[in-house]
Order: structure tokens, then sequence, then C-alpha cells
């Protein structure tokens, strides 16, 4: 699906169903780290990575390293989505 086909999804919901729609979108959705600091931000990442390599061999680690950066990728085009 499309950015542009979501819009005409959106153009055809009720006006009650807009609203909803509305106040959905309007809700932090991670409202937990909206409230901590730089520095516990910044430790709940670390838990995150330290829990993704749990498990993985430096070899396994170094193989996942170097397929992420062996082929270039162009950036993203937000372009695409705005227009």
């Amino acid at each position: 699906m499309t950015f542009e086909d979501l819009l005409q999804a959106v153009d055809q919901l009720t006006d009650e169903e807009r609203q909803r729609l509305q106040m959905y979108l309007s809700q932090p959705k991670h409202p937990d780290i909206a409230v901590l600091s730089a520095e516990e931000r910044t430790k709940k990442l670390i838990a995150v990575l330290d829990a993704l390599r749990e498990g993985l061999s430096e070899e396994e680690i170094k193989e996942i390293t170097d397929a992420m950066t062996e082929d270039y990728i162009e950036p993203w085009d937000e372009s695409e989505w705005t227009e």
C-alpha cells in the first residue's frame, strides 16, 4: 500500500471514523519513552542491542555487520511519499 492508497482510504471514512483516526494518531505510541532522560533512553538502547547479540558468536556478529555494510544503498527519497 502506498501513501496515496492510504490517503484514498482515509477519504472514504465517515466523519466518526476520521475523528477516531485523528484521536489515534494524536496519542503518543511510546509514552514511557517521552518521559525518559537521554541517559535512560541510551541505557534501554544498549540493553536491546545486548539482547540482539546474545547467543551470537563474534564470527556471526562480524558476518552480520559485514553483510550490512557490504553494499551501498541510496538514501530513501522522501519526496516519493510527500508529493
